[in-house]
């Protein structure tokens, strides 16, 4: 989970600058308290959450029991691999003005 934390902040801060919705967002939720996994690592991930977007207003969305957001998101890497190309197209055509050519 660490090695993919850093760039989603990165990413969540670089989307709200631009006033853009964030493209990835991973959400794990804990083990009740009262539950005791037999792996202390999946304390923090009993369930997660993932959410795929797209410029064009589309979403995927997943969700698992005992996975890391790291687990997530190599399941879904295509569509965040698509989804990623397609926020870049738009940033560097609409932000930085780059044309694609003919």
């Amino acid at each position: 989970m660490l090695g993919i934390e850093g760039p989603l902040k990165e990413l969540e801060t670089l989307a709200s600058s631009l006033k853009l919705p964030l493209p990835i967002e991973i959400h794990t939720i804990p083990y009740p308290d009262d539950i005791i996994p037999h792996n202390p690592f999946l304390k923090e991930r009993f369930e997660g959450n993932l959410i795929i977007r797209y410029p064009d207003g589309c979403y995927e969305s997943g969700k698992a029991a005992h996975t890391s957001g790291l687990e997530m998101l190599i399941e879904a890497r295509d569509s965040a691999i698509v989804a990623l190309e397609q926020w870049i197209l738009l940033v560097e055509n609409e932000f930085l003005g780059v044309r694609p050519l003919d």
